[in-house]
């Protein structure tokens, strides 16, 4: 006919006799399918069409059909075992059966189509959640919102719970973050405190060499100018008081003793030791008894000058006639460079004064 006309024909058809205690669902149903060849092979998408219509026809028609005919059955006392318990064939959701099967036989257009569970067939067709169809069963439906429940209740639990140990996660993290940046900002404040005291350091030694240089060629210019006595023989003899201060006085050995020799000697040891005892105040320079004189100091003072230039370096001058000869600051710091000025020696008022401020 199809090949006279050119259309296109359906056939469905299932048994209302099925095994006796078979459950009533689409899967333990098998629909007996006639369709025109060049619907499958000409028509793209078909297979979907016709595996929708079959499924419909099955849940839709064939259950309710096959449950009027076992009503009808046991009406009219037909005794089949139907209080007998079936098992519905399992469905394989990961593999599922092709939409369309081959024919039986092959090369004809009879093709048995078995019937899916209840939301199978879009799951199977989309690859997504099964399709809930309008008149699945309530007790099913409900079944399904409690194991939805259940499981959105299980993964609420666990998100909590992992919430929770991200948070305490994240606390420790934090704190030790924390605990490094300010360990971090003390090392970074010692690594300062550090560079500056190198610094200062550094500033310190290139100090120290550069007084230590001007020291040397001051003590090397006070060394050219010193005096030289000649040699002669020492012995402890009698003290001689002089206006300025009281000195042991050396006296040469005698060849000879006697009371009118040694009368004789003692008189020109201290003769000759007064000679020596002005020799130091004659060797002061013009500007050294010049700031005496208009300092109004003692004579006494002239002696301790050249003590002082004999016996302590320039650096300690200051420190010596401002601290132990009782010499006002300013009267010695006078007193200081116009010993500088007559011994032609560099006056450094850091290295001469600075020192004893320190």
């Amino acid at each position: 006919m199809d090949r006279v006309s050119g259309g296109a024909t359906i056939l469905l058809h299932i048994n209302g006799n099925q095994i006796p205690g078979m459950p009533h669902v689409p899967e333990a149903v098998n629909a007996q399918v006639y369709i025109t060849p060049y619907i499958k092979t000409s028509i793209p998408g078909a297979d979907v069409t016709i595996a929708r219509m079959v499924q419909m026809f099955i849940e839709d028609i064939g259950l309710p059909s096959i449950a009027r005919w076992e009503r009808a059955m046991a009406k009219n006392g037909v005794t089949l075992n139907y209080s007998a318990q079936a098992t519905a064939p399992s469905y394989n959701y990961i593999f599922p059966p092709p939409l369309v099967p081959d024919p039986r036989p092959a090369n004809s257009c009879l093709h048995i189509i078995p019937g899916r569970p209840y939301g199978a067939l879009e799951q199977a067709i989309t690859g997504g959640p099964p399709y809930q169809h309008r008149d699945v069963l309530a007790s099913t439906t409900r079944d399904h919102v409690a194991v939805i429940e259940a499981r959105y209740t299980s993964l609420q639990a666990a998100h909590s719970d992992l919430y929770s140990d991200f948070n305490s996660m994240s606390d420790v993290l934090n704190a030790t973050l924390a605990e490094m940046e300010v360990k971090e900002k003390k090392l970074s404040e010692q690594k300062e405190e550090l560079r500056r005291k190198r610094a200062e350091l550094r500033k310190a030694s290139e100090k120290i060499a550069e007084l230590t240089a001007v020291i040397n060629l001051n003590d090397l210019r006070l060394a050219e100018r010193q005096p030289r006595l000649p040699p002669r023989p020492f012995v402890f003899g009698p003290t001689v008081t002089t206006k300025q201060t009281a000195a042991p006085l050396l006296l040469p050995t005698p060849a000879v003793t006697h009371a009118g020799d040694s009368s004789s000697n003692n008189k020109k040891s201290a003769s000759l030791s007064r000679r020596e005892d002005q020799a130091p105040i004659q060797a002061l320079g013009k500007a050294t008894v010049r700031a005496v004189k208009q300092l109004g100091l003692p004579a006494a003072t002239h002696r301790c000058l050249y003590g002082l230039y004999r016996g302590q370096v320039n650096a300690l001058w200051f420190e010596d006639l401002s601290a132990e000869s009782g010499i006002e600051v300013e009267a010695a710091f006078a007193l200081v460079k116009a010993m500088h000025e007559d011994l032609g020696l560099e006056f450094d008022e850091a290295l001469c004064v600075g020192m004893a401020v320190q």
